[in-house]
């Protein structure tokens, strides 16, 4: 059984909306962008990117893509500096944030993306059958 969200001691949602949306405004300000500068490149209104910096609205993956596109950077710099604390999630579950942080999972994620589509499927498989495997060392015969 999963565990509910709030039995989970890691950033809120809000909080995470907050962090990536002061990322956003950072990458802006760095490069010496204007709100409008961005919403065109990706195809907002200039409103919709301050309510993204403010956390008000939440960035969808696909808007998250192209931001990173836009300012090329890696997904994971929106999340930089934000990561689960360590052992947060029940050790029953086999989900990988409890050993490594969110930026590490969407790096996979990632990387998972950049395999060829002929070959993604069977690599799918191979995971899905390796993380429900018991290890050699306590598999019965």
């Amino acid at each position: 059984m999963r565990p509910k969200p709030s039995e989970l001691d890691c950033p809120s949602a809000n909080e995470i909306d907050r962090h990536v949306g002061a990322q956003i405004k950072r990458l802006r300000t760095e490069n010496k962008l204007t709100m409008v500068d961005i919403a065109q490149a990706i195809g907002v209104t200039y409103q919709q990117i301050q309510k993204y910096e403010e956390g008000t609205n939440r960035v969808s993956v696909r808007m998250l893509y192209r931001l990173a596109l836009f300012f090329k950077v890696p997904v994971t710099a929106f999340y930089d500096g934000l990561e689960a604390e360590k052992d947060t999630l029940p050790s029953d579950q086999p989900i990988m944030a409890s050993q490594s942080g969110y930026a590490d999972m969407v790096d996979d994620a990632q990387s998972l993306l950049r395999v060829p589509l002929s070959v993604r499927g069977p690599v799918v498989a191979l995971i899905k059958v390796l993380a429900t495997s018991q290890p050699r060392s306590t598999q019965k015969p």
